[in-house]
């Protein structure tokens, strides 16, 4: 389970994913990335969610979305040119549960 801090990410498991019941499955690309990732999934029912990038250490390094979202599909475009090259923790949250994926960005 991750537990959300004001600006950094604990994990207190090896496990860096867990499940959303409402979505069933969250495609990202390109991956690696050199400034734009595209997001979609579709979800079953309205939920607020938040979309942000962490560092490996735990650090937040962007919130990319927070906001409500419909049942549906949600699609998406995020510019991360700005964020050093790296790999990085894309985590979605929502009121019931989170994911977490690994993102490479290269430049």
């Amino acid at each position: 389970m991750l537990i959300l801090g004001e600006d950094t990410l604990f994990e207190d498991t090896t496990s860096i994913i867990s499940r959303i019941p409402e979505i069933e499955t969250i495609n990202f690309y390109p991956n690696p990335t050199n400034g734009q990732i595209t997001l979609e999934f579709e979800n079953s029912t309205a939920t607020n969610c938040q979309i942000s990038l962490y560092d490996l250490s735990g650090k937040l390094v962007s919130n990319l979305y927070n906001n409500k979202i419909n049942a549906g599909t949600f699609y998406n475009n995020f510019d991360v040119s700005q964020i050093n090259n790296g790999i990085y923790l894309l985590n979605i949250a929502t009121s019931n549960g989170y994911q977490t994926q690994l993102l490479q960005i290269k430049h």
